[in-house]
């Protein structure tokens, strides 16, 4: 395998180019994908990269996502770091094989991105597909920034090997198409080995093998889940009301709060990590508040799952999605508004 050099200063990058760098930089040995917007421009991208830097990657340009997800869960059970990317609808077609993938799980890190789309800018519908995280018992990561993008793939490829299991990334059309600097890290690649191991109780999931790996893959997550600190306050930390936020809302209730000069009312806890929920920092900072109030796009799934898992801390008034619209890409505009007449 050939070393990268060491990179350094600042660059400027969009979403779909942040992802790329993350994949070369991670050392990702096998790309698959079915091209949708928002995330079509990481695959040009990263073959521009693979050229430039002679890395050797293999793409796999799927029939469908069905097959671009079999494919990297093959290379990333022989020990390769493979990356799986697919819009938000194609989702539904790799559900098959990823909805047991965890159960197998894998050896070299493998990273599943969907690109979202809140608003519907290029696609049929909008679909709220982060309730297949739960489905799929994987981790999900929703960053908000060109930076946390980066940070994040290149993190879930190391997570992804610790965990033995997959790592889901979504990005929203909104952060994809946007550009912002973007500071690399310092590469070392390792030499790696792609072996297949045979192992039926691992691979070969049918009656009771299936029950005991399903077993093993919850508690897993739950482990996870405890120990995870994929959530950051904005804010003193003191303040009555706190607004819980992920993806393109938390840079909108940042900017509302500035216009409406709230700062020292309003905390701001954003939370990237979406599955399983950050619970240790949720319940360090859901208490001793009088009003929460989830702001996100689309479904209330952070809502969902907080509500569910610290059902016994929540004491104060919570709202949600009786006040934040579930269609739609949700603007500032909204934002400020919704903030406005809620406080």
């Amino acid at each position: 395998m050939n070393k990268l050099k060491s990179f350094s200063g600042v660059w400027i990058a969009n979403g779909n180019e942040a992802i790329g760098y993350a994949a070369l930089h991670a050392g990702v040995d096998f790309f698959a994908h079915y091209p949708g917007s928002p995330v079509n421009g990481v695959e040009p991208h990263l073959k521009r990269l693979n050229e430039q830097h002679q890395r050797g990657i293999i793409f796999n340009d799927a029939l469908n996502e069905h097959v671009a997800a079999l494919s990297a869960m093959g290379a990333s059970m022989a020990g390769a770091r493979s990356m799986l990317v697919m819009k938000h609808v194609g989702l539904n077609i790799a559900a098959d094989p990823l909805n047991y993938v965890g159960y197998s799980g894998v050896t070299g890190g493998m990273v599943i991105v969907v690109g979202t789309d809140p608003g519907a800018n290029s696609s049929t519908g909008e679909e709220d597909v982060h309730w297949y995280a739960k489905q799929f018992n994987l981790p999900l990561f929703e960053p908000t920034h060109i930076q946390e993008i980066y940070d994040t793939v290149f993190e879930a490829f190391e997570l992804s090997e610790s965990l033995e299991i997959p790592v889901m990334v979504f990005v929203t059309g909104l952060i994809c198409h946007n550009t912002a600097p973007l500071k690399p890290r310092e590469i070392t690649l390792k030499t790696k080995k792609f072996e297949f191991i045979k192992n039926r109780d691992k691979y070969i999931n049918v009656g009771s093998r299936a029950v005991i790996n399903h077993r093993d893959l919850l508690e897993k997550i739950a482990q996870f889940g405890e120990q995870q600190k994929g959530a950051t306050l904005y804010g003193s930390g003191q303040a009555t009301t706190l607004c819980i936020t992920r993806g393109n809302t938390h840079q909108h209730v940042l900017q509302a709060i500035e216009l409406l000069e709230l700062k020292a009312e309003i905390d701001v806890l954003n939370v990237v990590t979406v599955f399983p929920i950050p619970k240790t920092i949720l319940a360090q900072y859901i208490q001793n508040r009088s009003r929460i109030l989830f702001f996100e796009d689309q479904d209330g799934f952070l809502e969902n799952q907080t509500k569910m898992e610290l059902f016994h801390l929540l004491k104060c008034e919570v709202h949600g999605k009786d006040l934040v619209p579930a269609f739609g890409e949700i603007t500032v505009g909204q934002t400020t508004k919704i903030l406005a007449e809620f406080m």
